[in-house]
């Protein structure tokens, strides 16, 4: 019988550590990160279904429940509980706030579908599987709250394989805890994992090897199959710029001294949403088929500027070829509660910072 969670005082005294898993599996490959971990054993009977509680904070948002099918839309503001074997979606606008207690949350951003496997809560604190399908989580993780709190990418392969993968070894990092709280955001990106890490500390657990990263640390593991990682950053500092640093070509500005404008699609005919200074420094990341676009890391996301103003610093740098027709929607949140801007501060900064990423109507 699942139970709701009731409050902050259900999980108390336990130090904590994070951990990755790195596993190459035939044909796909899944990262599982777990955050806030013990090696205690536990007996069965110490363990209870648990829910957490899931809070619509901008509308399309979806749910799934345990062995159904159907997805159910819920309305802005609803509350319901979220527990082992529900799922929830978003689409390019809906947010949701997962709460397990002792402000321990977990922001699901727009255009995102993640799983819960098992959520149970035990003597040493909530276990809680989940399973990233697509998209970015934030999450906050108050010390005491979890005991084991593991975070998969491309879950279905991680469910099969996951029993394999511990007697296997590749969990093999034990007896290492962590003992302050930790706030991080991640986002599945091409067969990687990009993170930044904002607060405490995160390690990355491979066949042979074991990375750890603490605070003012950002990067990507998996492509390949080790983490590539960027360690000077300057918060606030988001995913897109990780993969804009990690995987575009460095490139500069130069107008007649004008703006140049960034739009959301290859074409003058397509949305204005910003502009680069003469002389600013860009991130390339793919080139149009035609030949006159190209699609470049900016703020909190990626547009789209003429070619002819931007010099590449390696004429020879591999870029993407992308269609004509592409286009990218503007990464932001709408009327984002105070709460939710707590938890993305460290990462898109205030709406004072970035008003094109927080959008108030």
């Amino acid at each position: 019988m699942r139970r709701l969670v009731e409050g902050p005082g259900i999980c108390r005294g336990v130090a904590c550590y994070v951990r990755m898993w790195y596993c190459a599996l035939p044909l796909k490959t899944f990262f599982c990160l777990c955050i806030m971990m013990t090696s205690t054993a536990l007996a069965q009977d110490d363990v209870q279904d648990v829910a957490a509680l899931l809070t619509v904070t901008y509308p399309g948002v979806e749910v799934r429940r345990v062995d159904t099918d159907a997805w159910i839309a819920l309305s802005q503001g609803a509350v319901t509980p979220f527990g082992t074997g529900d799922s929830v979606r978003t689409d390019e606008t809906g947010r949701a706030l997962i709460s397990f207690g002792d402000d321990s949350d977990i922001l699901v951003l727009p255009a995102g579908q993640f799983n819960f496997g098992e959520v149970n809560s035990t003597p040493e604190g909530i276990l809680a599987q989940i399973g990233v399908i697509t998209g970015q989580l934030i999450i906050q993780a108050r010390e005491n709250t979890f005991a084991d709190l593991s975070v998969a990418l491309d879950w279905e392969l991680a469910r099969t394989y996951s029993q394999a993968i511990i007697q296997d070894g590749f969990s093999a990092v034990s007896d290492h805890r962590q003992t302050t709280p930790i706030h991080v955001s991640l986002k599945q990106f091409d067969a990687a994992a990009l993170y930044v890490v904002a607060e405490g500390q995160m390690g990355f657990v491979g066949e042979t090897a074991f990375a750890n990263f603490t605070e003012g640390n950002a990067g990507a593991y998996g492509r390949p199959p080790d983490a590539d990682n960027l360690s000077s950053i300057e918060f606030p500092f988001n995913v897109a710029q990780v993969e804009g640093e990690l995987y575009g070509c460095p490139g500069t500005v130069t107008t007649d001294g004008r703006d140049l404008n960034a739009r959301n699609g290859p074409g003058t005919a397509n949305v204005q949403y910003g502009q680069f200074p003469n002389g600013a420094d860009v991130f390339v990341m793919g080139l149009v088929e035609s030949g006159g676009w190209y699609r470049v890391q900016y703020r909190s996301g990626f547009g789209w500027v003429q070619r002819l103003a931007v010099d590449l610093m390696d004429p020879d740098c591999e870029l993407a070829t992308l269609p004509d027709d592409a286009f990218d929607i503007p990464n932001r949140v709408i009327n984002p509660t105070e709460r939710e801007i707590e938890l993305l501060a460290p990462f898109y900064g205030t709406p004072d910072d970035d008003p094109i990423f927080y959008r108030f109507e």
